[in-house]
C-alpha cells in the first residue's frame, strides 16, 4: 500500500505540471525542456521524501502469555506499519527492560507493563507523553494509574478492576435478599455464612473453628501484591493512604499509621483472629488459593479482580449459576475498589520516535486498545467503549461488565505505585506489615508504626524525589 500511494503522488505532481505545460502552447522547445526537466526532478524528489518518511519498523516489548500469540497477530493485520513485538516471561520483563534502557543497546523502542510507567518516568527510562486526544474519555483512575503529579509517563491500553463476588445461594439461605452494601453488613454476612460441620456459625454455642466447612470471606495473605492490592480496596473505602505527596514542593509525607489505615487493618484482623470468616491458611493464600476456594464453593463473599467471574461461570465450577458480583461495599467514605490494567510507554533511549509513536497512538486507540484488550481477555480503558460492550452483552456477562463499569468509576490506584523506583520494596514492607498483624503477634497499630519507618527508611535510602 505504501508504494501504492508514493507513485499516485508523483503521478499527481506530473499530471498537473503536465496541464500547466498543455495550456502554454506557444512555450518554446528549450523552455518546454526546462520545465520537463524539472517535472522529472519534482516528481523524483516527492518520491524520495515519501520514501524518507515511511514508517520505520519498530519493536515493543511486552510481557509473554498463553493470548499474546493472538494480540499479536491482530494488532499487526490491523496496523499499517511494521512492528515486531517480543514477549517476555513475567520476571524477565521490568528487569530486560531496565538493562536495555542503562546500557544503551535500544533493543525495544516501546515498553508495555503494568506498573512500570510511572517508575521508568522517575528513572528517565520513559518519556512523558502528551494527552490523547480523547483522554477523557479513558477512566479516571487508569489515567491517574499512570501519571505522577501532571506528568503522563504511559498511555492506558487496558483497564482491570475488582469486583464484590458473594453466592447467591447462600444469601438466600442465609435470610438475605441482596448482597452487603457496606462493610458492617459484609461483616454481618459473613459471619452468618460462615458454617461448621454441624451448621453452627462464629459465636454460637458448640460452633468448631477447626471444621469449617464454608467460611463467609476470604483474604489473600500472600507473600507479595495480592496481599497488599486487597488491603487496598478496603484503605480507600476508608479514605485512607500510604503516603502524600506534594508534587510542586517535592515533599512527602508517610501516612499509614493514622486512624483510616488503622481501622483498616483491624478491620481485617479481627475478620481473620475474632469473628472466624477467614481461613486458617489466609496468610499462605495467594492468587490460585484464593480463587480456587471460590470456584470449589468454600467461600461465600470475596474482593478479587474481575478475571474470577469467568472461573466461577467455567462448566467445571461447582459455584456456576449460584454467584453473581456486585458493587463493592462502602466503608467510612466511599464504595472504594483499586484498578489495574496495561500501560504502553516510550523508551528514551527509542532511535524512532516519531514511528514509535505512531505505534503507540494506535495501539492507545479505541480501536487498537479493543483488539490489545479482547485478545487478552481484559477490559478497555474507555468509558465509550465499556458501554458498548455492556449494550451487546448477554447474561451472567452483562452482570459482570455492569458490575466492573460500576466499580470502575469509583477506582483508585495503588498509591504506592506512586513511589517509583521504591514500589516493589514497598509493597514487600507493606506485606509483611499485614501478616505480622494477621498473625497477632503485634496490634495493628504498632504494625503499621513500624511500617511508617521502614517505609521513611526506604524512601530516604533511594533518594525518593530528590533526583
Amino acid at each position: 500500500m505504501k508504494s501504492i500511494r508514493v507513485s499516485c503522488l508523483a503521478l499527481a505532481v506530473c499530471f498537473a505540471m503536465g496541464t500547466a505545460i498543455t495550456g502554454c502552447g506557444n512555450t518554446a522547445p528549450t523552455e518546454k525542456s526546462t520545465v520537463q526537466a524539472t517535472d522529472t526532478k519534482v516528481a523524483a524528489t516527492t518520491e524520495s521524501k515519501a520514501e524518507e518518511k515511511k514508517p520505520q519498523k519498530v519493536t515493543f516489548v511486552t510481557q509473554a502469555n498463553d493470548q499474546m500469540t493472538e494480540s499479536e497477530k491482530q494488532l499487526k493485520a490491523a496496523y499499517d506499519g511494521e512492528v515486531e513485538i517480543v514477549s517476555l516471561p513475567a520476571t524477565e520483563l521490568m528487569p530486560k527492560i531496565q538493562v536495555d534502557a542503562m546500557s544503551g543497546t535500544n533493543a525495544y523502542d516501546i515498553y508495555s507493563t503494568g506498573q512500570g510507567a510511572i517508575q521508568f518516568g522517575l528513572q528517565g527510562i520513559v518519556d512523558e507523553l502528551p494527552k490523547l486526544d480523547d483522554w477523557d474519555d479513558i477512566f479516571p483512575g487508569s489515567r491517574a494509574n499512570y501519571m505522577f503529579g501532571d506528568k503522563i509517563y504511559g498511555w492506558p491500553v487496558q483497564a482491570d478492576t475488582c469486583l464484590l463476588f458473594y453466592r447467591t445461594d447462600l444469601l438466600e439461605k442465609a435470610g438475605y435478599k441482596e448482597p452487603p452494601k457496606t462493610y458492617d453488613e459484609f461483616r454481618e454476612m459473613a459471619i452468618k455464612m460462615t458454617t461448621d460441620v454441624n451448621g453452627k456459625h462464629p459465636g454460637e454455642a458448640g460452633f468448631n473453628e477447626d471444621k469449617i466447612e464454608v467460611y463467609g470471606s476470604d483474604y489473600k495473605g500472600g507473600n507479595f501484591d495480592s496481599n497488599t492490592w486487597e488491603f487496598y480496596n478496603y484503605l480507600v473505602a476508608n479514605g485512607g493512604k500510604t503516603h502524600e505527596i506534594d508534587y510542586a514542593n517535592k515533599t512527602y509525607k508517610i501516612t499509614i499509621n493514622e486512624k483510616p489505615a488503622v481501622d483498616t487493618l483491624t478491620w481485617v484482623v479481627d475478620n481473620y483472629k475474632k469473628f472466624n470468616v477467614y481461613p486458617k491458611g489466609t496468610i499462605n493464600n495467594d492468587w490460585a488459593e484464593f480463587h480456587t476456594m471460590f470456584v470449589e464453593g468454600k467461600v461465600a463473599l470475596a474482593v478479587n479482580f474481575a478475571y474470577m467471574f469467568d472461573m466461577a461461570n467455567a462448566d467445571n465450577s461447582k459455584v456456576k449459576g449460584k454467584f453473581s458480583a456486585a458493587l463493592m461495599p462502602k466503608g467510612t467514605v466511599k464504595n472504594g475498589a483499586v484498578i489495574g490494567g496495561w500501560v504502553i510507554s516510550l523508551a528514551s533511549s527509542s532511535k524512532k520516535k516519531e514511528d514509535a509513536l505512531r505505534f503507540m497512538k494506535f495501539v492507545a486507540s479505541s480501536q487498537g486498545s479493543t483488539i490489545y484488550a479482547d485478545t487478552q481477555g481484559a477490559m478497555v480503558p474507555r468509558q465509550s467503549d465499556f458501554q458498548k460492550k455492556i449494550d451487546a452483552a448477554q447474561g451472567p456477562m452483562k452482570v459482570k461488565l455492569e458490575q466492573c463499569l460500576a466499580n470502575l468509576n469509583n477506582a483508585d490506584s495503588v498509591d504506592l505505585t506512586k513511589l517509583g523506583a521504591s514500589y516493589d520494596a514497598s509493597v514487600k514492607i507493606m506485606n509483611a506489615t499485614i501478616n505480622m498483624a494477621l498473625t497477632g503477634k503485634v496490634t495493628p497499630q504498632a504494625a503499621l508504626d513500624s511500617a511508617k519507618k521502614q517505609l521513611e527508611d526506604l524512601l530516604k535510602k533511594d533518594k525518593f524525589l530528590e533526583k
